[in-house]
């Protein structure tokens, strides 16, 4: 997604059709490529924890909202129109793809995260208590199924 937001600015002079196929091409593989974000967090996090980590996670992912429009600003004023920027956004979706891809890794050799990444753990909303467990679905519930798990 990344190397074809990178290339938007040069394919777009060719063909506005191809440039339009180019974004699609993009946003196809930035959405295809990520889980639902709160379903991941709700996984990582157990009771009171996920009370901080969903707030706290909306709070960065709406900073986003805020920063992105300015930086783009800045990025056209500075690197000389709208290709430069859309060159530079596609250099920091490349890295973003590389960070994800660490912290795959990182998470595998990681005993408590390894069942979330491999895709082992199902359920979501209570800390990834898993249907197979005694829980009710409550999250007190679920924090003494965890417990008896080992978790």
């Amino acid at each position: 997604g990344g190397v074809s937001l990178i290339s938007f600015r040069w394919i777009v002079k060719r063909s506005r059709v191809l440039g339009f196929c180019c974004l699609t091409t993009t946003l196809s593989c930035a959405f295809a490529a990520s889980p639902h974000p709160p379903t991941v967090v709700a996984q990582l996090t157990v009771g009171p924890a996920a009370a901080l980590a969903l707030p706290l996670y909306n709070s960065v992912a709406m900073l986003g909202g805020f920063v992105g429009p300015a930086l783009m600003g800045w990025c056209v004023q500075h690197l000389g129109g709208f290709g430069a920027a859309t060159s530079f956004m596609g250099g920091f979706f490349v890295l973003s793809g590389f960070l994800v891809w660490l912290l795959h890794h990182i998470m595998l050799r990681d005993g408590n995260t390894k069942s979330i990444v491999s895709g082992s753990a199902l359920g979501a909303g209570c800390g990834g208590c898993r249907p197979d467990s005694s829980a009710a679905g409550t999250s007190s519930d679920c924090v003494e199924a965890a417990e008896r798990r080992g978790e």
